[in-house]
């Protein structure tokens, strides 16, 4: 049996399944490694979100060799894990088996920022030298709607940024989208890596509106947390500077606040060029309540 990537958590995590091999196997080697994070409920009744999700997760896997992913289950005990619709139940059970990326189901209460803090810890990356984090909310199409994660992967790189997010497509309510302009001001960084004039600041609907022609990506002071994507070096500053000391019990209720500061975590202390960058890439979202 493949030797897992994640080792024994802290106390609060409980894991409830682990699998796949590491992602540095021969199939990935030519593609960037990425961890991919994402939270979904145990069961939602008369919802399908969970088997769109766990649709999607098949999906990515085959489309990026690189990606391994973490689920973990915000509402249940591993103890209680049994009754959930991606675990004990039909989809998680299914002749087609989990996604085959999956390397850890975890149990950590309360909302996202607590899961990233507690499964995606530097020592994580290191060991599964991965090169980038992705954490994505369970109602984003990672695989779908020509979106590109390895492509995303390579704008960040490119523009020497180490935090970023693509533009989101509201797939229900495309107004929601596009009434969102750009928080402050930004500018274009072009294919030669020059910065261009700063945009006029609520000016452009940056979750909607395509970029300036020629642009890889565009500056930015704010980024939501819907589905960032750090590079392991950012990840490793937000970790350690940020996530590691967030107040607990605020964090079980809400993840409010944090998209108004990492930006600057990660300018100041991940050592590149730029802290976040809006990439040419636009991913698709079937619920448009998650968009801040």
């Amino acid at each position: 049996a493949a030797e897992a990537v994640i080792a024994t958590p802290p106390p609060r995590i409980s894991v409830s399944a682990v699998s796949t091999a590491p992602p540095n196997s021969t199939a990935a080697e030519a593609h960037p490694r990425i961890l991919g994070l994402v939270a979904s409920p145990c069961v939602l009744a008369g919802s399908q979100t969970n088997a769109r999700l766990l649709d999607t997760l098949r999906r990515g896997c085959a489309r990026y060799p690189g990606l391994r992913l973490v689920l973990n289950i915000f509402d249940v005990e591993a103890a209680d894990a049994a009754r959930c619709d991606v675990e004990g139940g039909a989809l998680f059970a299914s002749s087609s088996g989990p996604p085959p990326c999956i390397v850890n189901v975890t149990h950590v209460l309360g909302d996202k920022a607590l899961f990233w803090e507690a499964a995606a810890t530097p020592e994580v990356l290191d060991r599964g030298e991965y090169e980038y984090v992705f954490a994505f909310d369970n109602d984003m199409r990672i695989a779908d709607d020509g979106f590109d994660l390895e492509r995303a992967a390579s704008l960040l790189k490119k523009a020497d940024a180490g935090m970023g997010q693509p533009r989101v497509k509201v797939v229900e309510r495309p107004s929601m989208a596009s009434a969102i302009s750009l928080w402050r001001t930004g500018s274009a960084i072009m294919p030669n890596g020059t910065v261009g004039t700063p945009l006029d600041d609520k000016s452009y609907a940056f979750l909607s509106d395509p970029l300036p022609a020629g642009c890889d990506a565009l500056l930015l002071e704010f980024c939501e947390n819907q589905a960032p994507l750090f590079t392991s070096r950012a990840w490793a500053a937000v970790h350690t500077i940020f996530l590691s000391h967030l107040d607990e019990k605020i964090f079980r209720k809400t993840n409010w606040g944090i998209s108004n500061t990492w930006c600057r975590v990660v300018e100041r202390y991940s050592a590149h060029a730029r802290g976040c960058v809006l990439v040419d890439e636009q991913l698709a979202t079937t619920d448009e309540r998650t968009i801040e």
